[in-house]
C-alpha cells in the first residue's frame, strides 16, 4: 500500500488511528521509532509524521517521542554500493573522510514537523488519563 498514492488504498489507514487502537488496547505509552523514507519523498514523509504525531497528541495520547533512523544517510544492509537518502544528510562519498550535506528540504520538513507537534502540546489541555478520551 502506498502512503502517497493519488488513490488511497481502502484498507490504508493513518498513523494516528492505528496509534489510537494499540493505545486502547494496552493502554500504555508509546514511540515512534526507526522511522523514514528513502529518495525524493522524504520531506513529505516527515511532513506526514508530524501531521500525525500532532494528531495524537491532540487527542491526549501518550506518544513519549519519534526517533528519525537513520539521521545520516546510509547504504543498504546488503549491497553496500546502494546509498538509501533516508536521512537528515546525505553522506558525500566525493569527500575524503566522512563527508555529509545537509538535505535541506528534509530539514524544512522536520522543522515544520517539529512546529506542529510543538503547536499540538502547546494547545492541549492537560488531562488526568487518556481514558476519558477513548473510554
Amino acid at each position: 500500500m502506498g502512503w502517497n498514492d493519488t488513490v488511497i488504498d481502502p484498507n490504508w489507514r493513518p498513523l494516528h488511528t492505528l496509534l489510537r487502537d494499540a493505545y486502547k488496547r494496552y493502554r500504555r505509552p508509546f514511540a515512534i521509532t526507526e522511522t523514514s523514507h528513502p529518495g525524493v519523498d522524504r520531506p513529505l514523509w516527515w511532513r506526514m509524521i508530524g501531521r500525525e504525531c500532532a494528531a495524537v497528541l491532540s487527542e491526549g495520547l501518550p506518544l513519549w517521542g519519534t526517533c528519525l533512523y537513520p539521521i545520516i544517510d546510509r547504504p543498504d544492509w546488503d549491497h553496500l554500493d546502494q546509498w538509501h537518502q533516508s536521512g537528515l544528510w546525505d553522506a558525500d562519498l566525493g569527500q575524503p573522510g566522512p563527508g555529509r550535506l545537509l538535505h535541506l528540504p528534509s530539514a524544512e520538513a522536520l522543522r515544520e514537523a517539529q512546529a506542529q507537534v510543538a503547536a499540538a502540546v502547546a494547545s492541549t489541555v492537560p488531562r488526568k488519563s487518556s481514558q476519558r478520551i477513548l473510554g
